[in-house]
């Protein structure tokens, strides 16, 4: 067992967030601990993660099962604003409502399943591409961090509208940096349960990198270009993928009409 991963678990925002960010350590840590599964507007979606959940290969995968909020592509990107739940959204009060409302769900649902846990693997603090829930889970777990006292390891993946944010948060990044390769075969695997169940989010051409990286963050800093380190050379993995003009920021959310899209549901 390598020391970064011995009693270790992965909380990952969404069912596919786990193969697409962390495949390289799914069969390495404890525990799974997928935090968002129904989506309202979308019945089917939430229906068909139930269904992977149940036929899924690893044994160690476990839903909190936390209504998502249709927070996303709601953040100002190109000026986002960290706050104490998450980011500043603009839009439907209802989204911001609801996406308030789950950091607090996070942190009670995730405190029990985090005790006594060493190291958590999670979302980095600009949410991989750029997607609001991500940067949320992440913030519950730094959250928690401060009063558990686990390790933060976070992924490396970033996109170009996620630049801003990173830049803001070099100074988490300790330094030091692990590096694994993504095992391919296994998320592919899982990735035909969710196109099967109607609940894959993400382009079916998608090719993983041969490695990915994690960083570790540092415990007690405080988050902004001054907080850390910033001489370091980081191997980052950018998410070359196009996931098509957005609409409808009113009552639907944009993530809403991106998965009509993608399973033509009227």
């Amino acid at each position: 067992m390598i020391p970064a991963l011995k009693n270790s678990v992965i909380v990952a925002a969404h069912p596919d967030d786990e193969i697409l960010w962390m495949s390289s350590i799914l069969t390495q840590v404890e525990e799974i601990i997928v935090c968002f599964s129904e989506f309202p507007p979308i019945p089917v979606l939430g229906e068909g993660r139930k269904r992977v959940f149940s036929q899924y290969p690893l044994r160690n995968l476990t839903s909190l099962d936390i209504r998502e909020s249709g927070s996303y592509d709601l953040a100002d990107w190109q000026s986002p604003q960290i706050n104490s739940f998450g980011l500043e959204l603009k839009g439907d009060s209802t989204v911001i409502s609801q996406y308030r409302k789950n950091f607090q769900c996070l942190c009670d649902l995730l405190r029990p399943r985090l005790e006594g846990v060493e190291a958590v693997f999670t979302h980095n603090p600009w949410g991989e591409y750029g997607h609001e829930d991500h940067v949320q889970v992440h913030r519950a777990v730094r959250f928690l961090q401060e009063e558990m006292g686990f390790e933060i390891w976070f992924s490396n993946y970033f996109g170009e509208r996620s630049l801003p944010l990173l830049k803001e948060s070099l100074g988490t990044i300790s330094g030091e940096i692990i590096t694994y390769s993504t095992n391919k075969d296994l998320a592919s695997e899982i990735m035909e349960l969710y196109v099967k169940n109607r609940c894959w989010t993400w382009p079916q051409a998608y090719q993983w990198p041969d490695t990915e990286s994690f960083f570790r963050a540092n415990a007690g800093r405080e988050d902004g270009p001054e907080a850390g380190r910033q001489d370091l050379a980081l191997p980052m993995s950018l998410i070359a993928v196009e996931l098509g003009p957005l609409s409808g920021v009113g009552r639907k959310s944009r993530f809403s009409e991106r998965i009509k899209r993608m399973f033509r549901i009227e």
